[in-house]
C-alpha cells in the first residue's frame, strides 16, 4: 500500500509541478472625471503593494470624454494600447487598487491608445506629470478634449467585488489527492477486513 501510495504521491506531483501556478485579481472600477468617465477592469497578477508595469496582466477601461467613447484594450483582450507606471503611488490591497495624490512627486500611471505619447485616447492617473491637468486624473479622446479631476490623498481606484480568482498552490492540491487516494485505500481495507 505504502509503494502505490508513493507511486500516486510522485505521478501527481509531477503532474501539478508541470502546471503553471499562478494568481490573478481583477478589479472594477467605475470613474467620474469631469464631465468624462472611466469604466471597466484591470487584472493584476494578485501583487499587494507598490504596483509596477510587470504586474498588471490585463485592461479593458471605456473612456468617456464627454463627447465621444473609446475602448482601451490590454495584451489579453485586443492590445489596442499601452501601460506606463512611473514612481511608486500605484499600489494594491487585497480589496482595492489605490492611487497616492501626492503633488509633491511626478508619479503617475498612464493606459493610452495606440501607444504611449500619441497624444490621443488616454486616461492619465497623475501627481501633474502625464497629462499636465494637476493632481488627479484626466481622460481624453484628444489631447485638445481633455477633461480632468482634482484628487488629494491615497484614494481608491478600483475594488475587487467578486474576489481573487486564485489557483490554488501545488501542495493544496497534492495533499487533497493524497489525503483522497489514502482514504479510498483505507475504506477498501477496512471494508476486505470485516469480510
Amino acid at each position: 500500500m505504502l509503494k502505490t501510495l508513493s507511486t500516486v504521491t510522485t505521478a501527481l506531483s509531477l503532474v501539478v509541478l508541470s502546471a503553471s501556478v499562478g494568481q490573478a485579481a481583477t478589479f472594477n472600477l467605475n470613474r467620474s472625471i469631469g464631465s468624462g468617465s472611466v469604466t471597466g477592469t484591470i487584472d493584476t497578477d494578485d501583487t499587494i503593494g507598490t504596483l509596477s508595469q510587470s504586474n498588471i496582466t490585463n485592461w479593458n477601461l471605456l473612456l468617456n470624454d464627454g463627447t465621444g467613447t473609446f475602448n482601451l484594450l490590454g495584451p489579453l483582450s485586443g492590445a489596442n494600447s499601452q501601460l506606463r507606471i512611473d514612481g511608486n503611488s500605484f499600489s494594491a490591497t487585497a480589496t482595492d487598487l489605490l492611487f497616492d495624490f501626492v503633488s509633491s512627486n511626478s508619479d503617475f500611471v498612464l493606459f493610452q491608445n495606440p501607444n504611449i505619447g500619441s497624444g490621443q485616447n488616454f486616461w492619465c492617473i497623475e501627481n501633474a506629470a502625464c497629462s499636465g491637468a494637476g493632481t488627479g486624473e484626466a481622460v481624453g479622446l484628444t489631447i485638445a478634449n481633455t477633461v480632468a479631476s482634482s484628487q488629494s490623498g491615497l484614494t481608491s481606484i478600483a475594488t475587487i467585488t467578486g474576489g481573487s480568482q486564485a489557483v490554488p498552490e501545488p501542495f493544496t492540491i497534492i495533499g487533497t489527492a493524497v489525503g483522497g487516494t489514502a482514504a479510498l485505500r483505507m475504506r477498501k481495507k477496512l471494508k476486505n477486513s470485516s469480510n
